[in-house]
């Protein structure tokens, strides 16, 4: 079975550029506040920009991918503080990508997700540091800073277009490597309206991306991992708003700016397996940014022109 053998430097290079990518991922601030769960939903999405087949020369290959996203994160402690997330939603990516080369291409990618259900609300920037205080009326709970369990919502859009360059040919083993940028649009709520207090992040801002997707063929089958870094450039605003549970009047405001650039960047991981004959497939993407958000999608891929396959 040739298709399954892959030469130990191969190997070795693919798990040294993976390391290097989670090493430039280590400062992300992920404390599970708002934005950060639409981020890594965002950033499943993003990946999808991966190539099915290897790249060809006047080849273009498309690609659908309808998504069903989860987050389940709980690390909730004893003095009432911690994280904790039960939300989901779906997402739909469509892609494009022609290769000028067989070494050479572009990938121009389109995609949107949207979450509910409940999570934490806190009172804290990205950092740990207090913002503001709750409202009084919270104070009765016996803490000065409890974290509440509310409704979140989120939704996320984003476009890129990203370079792609690989050294191998030929249809087994690939290595292409991806280097894009785009535009992201974000955002995410935690709202209690039972006491009257929520915590909005709004984040629009150019994205960079960069990763690598050894991909390989097992029998009929086409298999792809990915390991990519994504970043908001800029920072975003966040906002705890403290209103009339009765009215919706707004009680007080404190804006604050989200964590952005290269201290926003997070990691992303996953796997595509395809039927080739068919171009039908599923991927997954395991939480691997600490926030609990997976991404579970079918998957329809096609070439175009040239020589197809």
């Amino acid at each position: 079975m040739p298709d399954l053998v892959l030469p130990v430097r191969t190997v070795r290079r693919v798990l040294a550029a993976a390391a290097t990518l989670v090493a430039l991922a280590s400062t992300a601030q992920a404390l599970g506040d708002p934005p950060m769960i639409v981020m890594q939903s965002l950033g499943a999405v993003m990946s999808q920009s991966v190539l099915t087949y290897p790249l060809r020369g006047g080849v273009f290959q498309s690609k659908l991918v309808p998504s069903y996203i989860t987050s389940n994160g709980d690390e909730r402690q004893p003095n009432g503080g911690g994280f904790y997330s039960k939300m989901s939603g779906w997402g739909l990516t469509t892609a494009m990508t022609y290769g000028f080369t067989d070494h050479w291409g572009v990938s121009l990618l389109a995609g949107y997700t949207n979450i509910n259900g409940d999570r934490t609300l806190s009172f804290r920037d990205n950092n740990g540091t207090l913002i503001v205080a709750p409202p009084a009326r919270l104070n009765g709970a016996g803490s000065t800073a409890p974290m509440l369990i509310t409704a979140g919502h989120g939704y996320g859009l984003v476009a890129t277009a990203s370079a792609i360059w690989d050294h191998w040919t030929g249809d087994g083993f690939r290595l292409p490597v991806y280097l894009g940028g785009g535009v992201m649009s974000i955002s995410e709520q935690a709202d209690h309206a039972g006491y009257g207090v929520k915590r909005v992040a709004d984040v629009t801002s150019p994205a960079l991306l960069v990763g690598l997707a050894p991909s390989f063929n097992i029998w009929k089958f086409r298999a792809v991992t990915y390991f990519m870094v994504t970043a908001a450039l800029n920072p975003g605003t966040g906002s705890i708003i403290d209103y009339n549970p009765q009215t919706g009047a707004v009680n007080n405001k404190t804006n604050f700016p989200l964590v952005g650039g290269l201290d926003s960047a997070f990691p992303i991981a996953g796997l595509e397996l395809t039927y080739r004959p068919w171009g039908l497939g599923f991927t997954y993407a395991p939480d691997v940014a600490g926030e609990g958000a997976q991404s579970y999608g079918l998957k329809w891929s096609r070439e175009w022109g040239g020589k197809g396959r």
